[in-house]
């Protein structure tokens, strides 16, 4: 915050004053906006990992004041004796047929004041229900342990040594979980197998993805894999971790570091 928004804020006592304040300085209303920005984050994001009823609870952005007088935006009651509507300027016969329901639905009395409506009925998705293949068994199985996996990782907040499924969780007897594992622990050999495209190379000791140090010459002509290295590590004295010596006349060594 700048010196002159600190002035203007030390001044103020109350939130009344300090909404009076910003309502004044600009600049010290986009300066306390932005102060707050990480404490909501944070609040929001412990927040979203709790629990009601087996539904998440969700964080919403703070109404602006655009969107809070877009509020007022009501559609008009059309009666002359009320004075806080304005008359309507459409046709009263096309006024009578506007509608705040966005999902047609059938029906025979046309009474939906208050109705939470559905796309059940909307053309384009009823015929891509007729056209669609029933989807194998195992495919929807997968689909639920990957979707319960996720929340089982959006809900609970880790540290080392902690197990990831609680005792009673019906995941913990079908996904391996590596459980000697610590923060120190170098990169699983599992992470550069994968083929995922958002696998970036990191080093294997840090996660470090900048400052990459260029593997030798030498080790390249003797081994089959050389795993990432930072500059960082290596000035801690850190050596490549490499796999699968390339057969010489030499006695070949699995794993080694150089």
């Amino acid at each position: 915050m700048s010196s002159g928004s600190e002035a203007l804020f030390k001044m103020a006592n109350t939130l009344d004053d300090i909404r009076k304040k910003a309502q004044e300085s600009s600049e010290l209303k986009s300066e306390l906006k932005e102060s707050i920005t990480n404490i909501q984050n944070l609040l929001n994001d412990r927040t979203e990992r709790l629990l009601f009823k087996d539904k998440k609870f969700r964080c919403h952005e703070s109404a602006n004041e655009e969107s809070i007088a877009a509020l007022f935006e009501i559609k008009k009651c059309n009666n002359p004796t009320y004075l806080y509507c304005k008359p309507i300027r459409l046709p009263f016969s096309e006024f009578n047929t506007l509608s705040f329901l966005p999902d047609p639905i059938p029906s025979q009395d046309n009474l939906f004041s208050s109705t939470e409506t559905t796309e059940k009925y909307r053309p384009t998705y009823m015929k891509s229900q007729v056209s669609a293949e029933p989807i194998p068994k195992s495919i929807l199985v997968v689909s639920k342990i990957c979707k319960d996996f996720q929340q089982v990782l959006d809900s609970y907040s880790y540290s080392c040594d902690a197990p990831i499924f609680p005792d009673d969780h019906y995941l913990k007897e079908l996904i391996f979980v590596h459980t000697q594992i610590s923060c120190d622990s170098p990169i699983e050999i599992l992470y550069y197998l994968s083929h995922k495209s958002d696998n970036y190379l990191i080093c294997y000791y840090c996660e470090e993805r900048e400052d990459l140090v260029t593997s030798p010459q030498s080790l390249r002509e003797c081994f089959k894999q050389i795993y990432p290295l930072c500059k960082e590590c290596h000035q801690n004295r850190k050596e490549f971790y490499i796999k699968g010596e390339i057969k010489t006349n030499r006695r070949s060594s699995k794993w080694q570091k150089y």
